[in-house]
């Protein structure tokens, strides 16, 4: 699923403790879209990092 963020999600997401792309190790900021793969607990991807082959 593709998400836009906005800064309620960035503080969901830091209070998880799953704030950083799995690839890039980058945390996220608002604005960014991420793709969230899985259930739980979730894996969450820059869009940009996420190339499936």
């Amino acid at each position: 699923m593709q998400i836009k963020l906005e800064p309620k999600d960035v503080a969901r997401l830091d209070t998880f403790g799953n704030n950083k792309c799995r690839k890039c190790a980058l945390g996220f900021v608002e604005g960014d879209t991420v793709l969230r793969i899985g259930a739980r607990p979730p894996k969450y991807f820059h869009l940009e990092c996420f190339k499936p082959y």
